[in-house]
């Protein structure tokens, strides 16, 4: 009798570890469903939460607002010159390239502009403007530190009006402001 006392406890021991193996792994299962809100459809039920008297705040609105100021130390790319053709409509910005820096970075450039309050997006991109560079350091066709890249923006042919105001030009360098400058009317 005391060796069949002995198997019922083992048995009860193994059935007991099991069991809570079970639970444990349920438990963790449905745990990572609600941490990673992957609960069935058909389960899901408004979750219960206690009563909170909210107090009132104004949600912040992030507004990126760029200075008129140098294009950041990490850009590689330096305004050496803007310019301003009313007869053409058109803005030119002459561009050099900073000492070590890498001629793709040019792809990380795009330009938007803003006129009389409305927002007009991207009006130049490296893939869509009108881009020149003049050479200085080399010949070969690259663009090189010591050269001058100059950029275009044909206003007229982003349907920004002409009607006396300016014209706000916001230079994104990798998705991040870098530059603003409020332009003549052309």
């Amino acid at each position: 009798m005391d060796d069949i006392k002995r198997q019922k406890l083992a048995a009860g021991i193994v059935i007991g570890v099991a069991a809570m193996a079970c639970v444990c792994i349920t438990a963790i299962l449905a745990g990572s469903y609600i941490y990673l809100g992957l609960a069935p459809a058909q389960n899901q039920t408004p979750a219960v939460v206690s009563q909170v008297t909210p107090t009132p705040w104004v949600m912040p609105t992030y507004i990126v607002t760029p200075s008129s100021a140098p294009i950041q130390s990490s850009n590689p790319f330096h305004i050496e010159s803007m310019k301003c053709d009313g007869a053409k409509r058109t803005y030119t910005f002459t561009l050099s390239l900073a000492p070590g820096a890498h001629p793709a970075e040019i792809s990380k450039i795009v330009v938007n502009a803003t006129h009389a309050g409305k927002d007009y997006g991207t009006v130049w991109t490296p893939f869509t403007g009108q881009i020149a560079w003049d050479k200085k350091s080399y010949d070969n066709g690259a663009l090189h530190y010591g050269d001058l890249l100059v950029i275009t923006i044909d206003v007229a042919a982003k349907g920004i009006p002409m009607d006396g105001k300016s014209t706000q030009i916001t230079f994104l360098y990798d998705g991040r402001a870098a530059f603003t400058q409020n332009m003549e009317p052309v």
